[in-house]
């Protein structure tokens, strides 16, 4: 547990920039964070890391975490089920998540992060990975 806390600590420096209410995270790390900063925060789940066969177990940082979340959402509806008998209240299902593209950064032309900032762009680039 104490290495999903440090983990969520890599986040602390970079979201306090982000300009928008809330954020979308893939997994339960960076929930506690962006509510520390005053973010809303959307879990988009695509499935559940702690099922064995019949046996379900979530670890009390993933719960809490996921409970601290504004919205889950589930991409199955046997996941949002199971979250909401587990004690999840803001659980949705959406068949295959967000679609993340709309969030894309490739989609936006890097010049506009460089001219907000005054950056000449032949000499700086912008890149992902």
């Amino acid at each position: 547990m104490l290495d999903a806390a440090l983990y969520e600590l890599l986040y602390e420096p970079y979201l306090p920039k982000i300009e928008s209410e809330g954020i979308i995270v893939m997994n339960p790390y960076g929930v506690f964070v962006a509510k520390a900063v005053g973010k809303r925060v959307v879990v988009d789940l695509m499935d559940l890391w702690n099922y064995h066969f019949d046996v379900f177990t979530l670890d009390a940082f993933d719960f809490h975490a996921l409970r601290r979340a504004d919205l889950v959402i589930a991409w199955s509806r046997a996941i949002a089920a199971l979250l909401k008998s587990i004690g999840l209240r803001h659980v949705g299902y959406l068949p295959y998540g967000l679609d993340l593209e709309s969030f894309d950064p490739l989609t936006v032309s890097p010049r506009i992060f460089l001219e907000n900032y005054g950056i000449d762009p032949s000499i700086f680039k912008v890149v992902y990975s």
